[in-house]
């Protein structure tokens, strides 16, 4: 147990500041072509591929081989009648003794045909039955804007108002193209503010039928991450691997189920 906590103390301020910590999912400004990758636990502008109500479960193995320290987490997705989606995602890894926990919110719409927007309210809390508990919130806000049929601009804002004082604000600019066939590809600037400024290079591609892939590459920190998905009539199994030169291997599973 001690040996637990050790390692709770050491990657919880990390996971804190980043997601990726807790699941393998590259984080985007723009938005997925297809909707059998979960992007959307990152981005709710991926919400427009809602159809009526979807379900998506996320499972990352440990990296280090402590069964409390696997990741868990499901996201509900559904349609109003005015055609917004809303997004509920709930992730979690503990145990008795120690838990950290992550509540989103989150809406979608697109308007004027050419925009899609969305924003995410964020609860983190930490827990630990000797030291007490922390809650923080926070507030995201996404807008994709379709400039042409094959060329769409992105931002996002994370920590919108400087709502949590543990993390830093974050902006990501994208610019992403499908001009080639069968092939997305995109490039982001991903600003970290009051730290640094990290470039992110993506193509998502369908090989075969019903068999999608993507790949990431992430400057800072360096971090390469690919992902598989197959899609069956109503739900789609997807895998990412990640490795950051820090952090090293991530695992995510990701099961998607459409009603």
């Amino acid at each position: 147990m001690k040996t637990t906590i050790l390692f709770v103390f050491l990657l919880l301020p990390i996971s804190i500041i980043s997601q990726d910590v807790f699941f393998a999912i590259p984080e985007r400004a723009s938005t997925s072509p297809y909707n059998c990758f979960p992007f959307g636990f990152n981005n709710p502008l991926n919400l427009k591929h809602t159809e009526s109500f979807d379900a998506t479960f996320l499972l990352s193995p440990s990296k280090f081989l402590i069964p409390e320290l696997n990741s868990v987490a499901s996201n509900l997705n559904f349609t109003l009648s005015d055609g917004s989606n809303i997004g509920v995602n709930v992730a979690f890894l503990g145990t008795k003794k120690f838990q950290y926990g992550n509540f989103k919110l989150s809406a979608q719409k697109i308007l004027l045909q050419n925009f899609n927007i969305a924003t995410s309210l964020n609860i983190n809390l930490l827990s630990i039955e000797t030291y007490g508990h922390k809650m923080n919130l926070s507030w995201d806000t996404f807008v994709e804007y379709l400039a042409f049929s094959n060329l769409t601009f992105s931002f996002a804002y994370k920590n919108l108002l400087g709502l949590n004082n543990f993390i830093n604000s974050i902006a990501n600019v994208g610019l992403q193209t499908n001009w080639f066939k069968d092939y997305t590809i995109g490039a982001e600037a991903k600003i970290v503010f009051k730290q640094y400024t990290s470039y992110i290079f993506y193509v998502t591609f369908q090989p075969f039928e019903n068999l999608y892939l993507d790949f990431n590459i992430q400057t800072r920190p360096p971090t390469l991450t690919s992902g598989v998905a197959y899609q069956f009539n109503d739900f789609a199994i997807s895998l990412f691997l990640e490795y950051n030169n820090y952090l090293m291997f991530t695992q995510t599973l990701a099961l998607i189920l459409k009603f």
